[in-house]
Order: C-alpha cells, then structure tokens, then sequence
C-alpha cells in the first residue's frame, strides 16, 4: 500500500509526538501549537482514514493500523535525514541513527563500534534496549533504523545477517557451589535453588535447564537488569546463573566463578536487520557492527 499520495505529514508527525511525549501538552509545546491543534490535527486524520489511530488513554499508543503509518513516516524521516547528509555541504547536524539491542550486546561486543571515532564524527546513535526476542518489533514498528537481536525471520523491504552465536554457560561462586550442588548439578530440585536473571523476560536459565536438564518449573529468582551486576550478584552468592563465556574469562581464571557444567552450554544466534535502502553513513555503521561482532563465536 502506498501513502505518499494523501499522507498528511503535519498531522502524523502530531501524532508521532503525542507518543513520544506520552502527554498532549508536551506535545503542543514541541510542535509550536496549541493543545487544541494537536487534537484536531489527530482527529482530522483519524477521519481521512476512517479509524482509530491513537488509544487515547495512557500509556498513549498507536492502533495498528496508526503504527503502520508510523513506521512509513518515520522512514520517510530517515530518508530525508540521509539526503541532508549526502546533498548538502554546509551541512551541520548529524543524522541520528536508531538501534535496537539487547544489554548483553551493548555492554559486551557493541563497545567497540562506540569507540570508532570515523562513527561519531558523522552519525549520532540512539540505542533502544529489549529482549533479543522483542529488538526486533521496534524494527517493524518504525521506531529504529537498525535492529539486532535472536529472531531470524526478515521483515518486508530489509535484509537480514547473521552476526555470530552469544554462548552462556551455567556458573556460580565456589561457597554457593559446595552449599546447593555438594556433588554432581544432575538431580539436583532446581525449584529450590537461588537464581540470578537478568530481568522477568529472560528465559535463558529457563532455556538452559529445559534443555539440559528437562527441567521446566519455578525456581526463586534475584533479578539484575546489568550485565556486570549479574555477574556480580552470582559472585557474591545471590544464586548462579547463565553468563556469557566471553565475559568472564578472567572470573574463571581467578575461581571467582565456576563452571557448574563443563560439558554444557546454551547458545542463541544473533541477527542485524536493517532497510535494504543504506545511506553512505548507514554503510560504515553497518561495517562497524560487523566488526564488532567478530567477538562473537
């Protein structure tokens, strides 16, 4: 479907704010108009298209059919971001590019690309972080330019690449190890030993136990939304858990950590997804992230 041939962009990009701002006044503010225009300018399109476009009732959110319009518009932004950038020479704003990823990405392999200082000379990022599973509907929605995440499957007009696996192994400290798993880890009662998780939709522990050990039931949990602060919280003794191996080499090397078992390892693919359209500034992002990721298994 095309909507370049009716599409109001004044009024969807009001729309787009009062989302963003979660609050008709900011949003007014923003724009430069009044309160009034804003819900005019929503209803008005709302009755071009013959429905609902925004749930008015907080948190404010789009239909579906508003979030389709959303994401066009937000490409067409992008678009425009990236001519500004390649046609004019005087020209001073850098484009902002958005990603989704989730925190085990940005804090471990993603550094390095926000290092590269030829990236921060000619873009400005803003990351979105979620679950592995989820970076991807931010993607679909319009929300990012850029997408990484365990979901493989393409989404219409944007190319796929497999970046590399993210291995975990199952870890603890030593006193916590000779407290809950005094001989071997096999049948142990998992619903009665401490776990660290990284926030209430991470399933990888759940993964891990299912798969390993066909263990599928509650266990009590410490929840750590950090990388490093889960890491710290199965060191200090607050459970074990699933880490990544590459973040915690020199743990292991110091016995700070142990491996619960050697033998056993729980990997989940990683995927870039981005518009098949590529600016010369989205190239060398691009490029970056593939040089990153080589940290990757």
């Amino acid at each position: 479907m095309s909507y370049d041939m009716f599409m109001d962009y004044e009024a969807i990009k009001t729309l787009d704010a009062v989302i963003k701002n979660q609050n008709f006044e900011r949003a007014s503010k923003e724009l430069f108009v009044t309160q009034s225009a804003v819900s005019q300018r929503i209803g008005q399109l709302e009755v071009e298209y013959g429905q609902r476009l925004l749930i008015r009732e907080l948190p404010y959110r789009a239909t579906e059919l508003g979030e389709t319009i959303l994401a066009h518009y937000r490409k067409v932004i992008s678009l425009e971001q990236a001519l500004d950038l390649s046609f004019s020479q005087k020209s001073v704003e850098k484009p902002t590019i958005k990603i989704s990823m989730n925190v085990d990405t940005l804090e471990l392999w993603f550094l390095k690309v926000l290092q590269n200082a030829e990236i921060s000379k000619i873009m400005n990022l803003q990351i979105v972080t979620d679950d592995e599973k989820y970076t991807l509907n931010h993607l679909k929605s319009g929300k990012v330019d850029l997408s990484i995440g365990s979901m493989k499957t393409p989404v219409s007009n944007h190319e796929c690449v497999k970046l590399g696996t993210m291995t975990y192994v199952l870890v603890s400290s030593s006193s916590f190890k000779k407290e809950y798993f005094p001989k071997k880890i096999m049948g142990s009662d998992f619903s009665k030993i401490p776990v660290v998780i990284f926030n209430q939709y991470d399933d990888v522990q759940t993964a891990y136990l299912k798969e390993h050990f066909n263990f599928s039931d509650n266990y009590p949990k410490t929840a750590i939304p950090s990388t490093a602060g889960s890491k710290a919280a199965i060191i200090s003794g607050f459970g074990y858990g699933v880490q990544p191996i590459m973040d915690i080499q020199k743990e292991l090397n110091a016995k700070s950590l142990i491996l619960l078992d050697k033998d056993k390892a729980f990997k989940r693919e990683l995927y870039l997804h981005h518009w098949n359209y590529q600016s010369e500034a989205l190239k060398k992002l691009i490029a970056a992230i593939h040089l990153a990721a080589k940290k990757l298994v």
